[in-house]
């Protein structure tokens, strides 16, 4: 499985980019190569701006087409069968419950770290089962905590991450103990 970052693609991203702490990335999802969805192999799940989170096909063109694969860096993970299922189970209940897109935590990463931390408390076990809404790095951290044991190398990288205030950079530097910088993508 794949860890995808991508970079800012518009001026919305650059000025978020620009105004808070989220580092070099801006979005951040999982991609699923041997994952068989309608018919093909591969797929993301994903949640992005305006819309539900989603199993989808959409991103892969992007990840290796010459004129935009230079906006995408990658860390790769190791999992288990087992610890797939449980993955793919958390996603995919996320994609039928229609978990919308988390804008409320947004504006925390605008915040001095100190206070954004006093404000915002992890989610729970339970909320972090059916959350009502995501941001992507939330999706990212939630789906591999409940995958993974709490004695995995991954899990042990993301154990300090407060999921409201996870950014792609922040996952992304967790985790490169376990899985490496994230490499640039290349055709």
């Amino acid at each position: 499985m794949l860890l995808m970052y991508r970079r800012p693609t518009c001026a919305v991203e650059h000025a978020l980019r620009f105004v808070s702490r989220c580092g070099e990335f801006t979005h951040c999802e999982m991609y699923c190569p041997d994952l068989c969805f309608e018919g093909l192999l591969g797929c993301t799940f994903t949640n992005f701006s305006y819309c539900d989170m989603k199993q989808t096909r959409e991103c892969i063109p992007l990840y290796t087409n010459r004129k935009t694969c230079h906006q995408y860096a990658v860390q790769q993970l190791q999992l288990t069968d087992k610890e797939f299922e449980l993955f793919q189970k958390w996603n995919t209940r996320q994609v039928s419950n229609k978990c919308r897109y988390n804008y409320t935590d947004l504006p925390l990463q605008l915040l001095p770290r100190k206070l954004s931390g006093s404000l915002a408390s992890d989610l729970n076990c339970s909320q972090a089962m059916t959350p009502d809404s995501l941001y992507c790095a939330q999706a990212v951290v939630l789906a591999l905590r409940h995958a993974l044991s709490e004695t995995h190398p991954v899990s042990i990288a993301l154990r300090d991450i407060n999921t409201r205030l996870s950014t792609p950079m922040s996952i992304a530097m967790s985790l490169e103990l376990v899985a490496g910088k994230p490499i640039e993508m290349r055709k």
